[in-house]
């Protein structure tokens, strides 16, 4: 028998034999809600699978329209990611219908983030003094739902998500542990890095458009002397732009 052929009847044979295991062939669909949790998701998933996105581009999840061809990706899926209510509002209806049939993780129900469940960030430390006395809840669930920006709750919600992915592919399980340890030593090392650069303006007060910094400014321990708006889709009042003007005067 030929060398080439020997070769492809030994291709073939190999080929049957062959069993592709799950982290070949069958790594968990998984969809992250928002750009940040698809990132944390890729790195712990990193050898294994690649998550999917749900909200792309410039789309916001406060008033997110669900296409068709999303549900059907969410219908799918063996794992959700979102944040919570506070952020996806648009998710609670459908997942209720998906209940039993997907798994999901919503990071803001870990224990790590349970205080945030009742806050209404009455001043409550969104660096020094960004309250001004407004009693808001960031989409009426009491909850300030950027709590990736602070790299310690990043950290938590790294180790939650490989735990999670353990016990839906147990096969890779070391794999998803080992991605998220390296994927926490990078965030020190980056939470180092901006630590140092932000030191010399700790104590400078500033304004941000949208209030979705308080996770980081409260990490950092930053002057956040006001806000614009509440969240994206609420235009600013001119009482409360002259609130805000004056916040900073008096701090600078």
């Amino acid at each position: 028998m030929p060398v080439i052929r020997r070769l492809a009847v030994l291709v073939a044979l190999l080929g049957a034999l062959w069993v592709p295991g799950r982290a070949m062939a069958e790594a968990p669909r998984v969809v992250a809600s928002i750009l940040p949790l698809h990132s944390l998701a890729s790195q712990v998933m990193a050898g294994v699978g690649e998550p999917a996105l749900l909200i792309e581009g410039a789309a916001s999840p406060h008033n997110f329209q669900l296409r068709p061809s999303d549900a059907r990706r969410l219908s799918q899926a063996d794992l959700i990611l979102w944040v919570g209510p506070a952020m996806e509002g648009f998710l609670p209806k459908v997942l209720g219908s998906l209940e039993g049939r997907v798994d999901t993780l919503a990071f803001l129900d870990l224990p790590a983030f349970a205080h945030l469940s009742n806050v209404q960030n009455e001043g409550h430390g969104h660096g020094h003094g960004h309250g001004h006395g407004d009693n808001h809840d960031h989409g009426g669930h009491g909850a300030d739902a950027h709590i990736w920006l602070s790299p310690a709750n990043a950290a938590v919600m790294l180790a939650a998500l490989a735990e999670r992915l353990a016990a839906i592919d147990p096969a890779n399980a070391e794999r998803y542990r080992a991605n998220a340890a390296d994927a926490l030593r990078r965030l020190e090392k980056l939470d180092e890095r901006i630590a140092a650069e932000l030191s010399p303006v700790k104590d400078q007060p500033f304004v941000v458009f949208h209030d979705a910094y308080g996770a980081f400014v409260d990490h950092y321990g930053l002057d956040q002397a006001g806000y614009v708006t509440l969240s994206p889709e609420r235009g600013a009042g001119a009482g409360h732009l002259r609130e805000v003007i004056e916040g900073v005067r008096q701090r600078s």
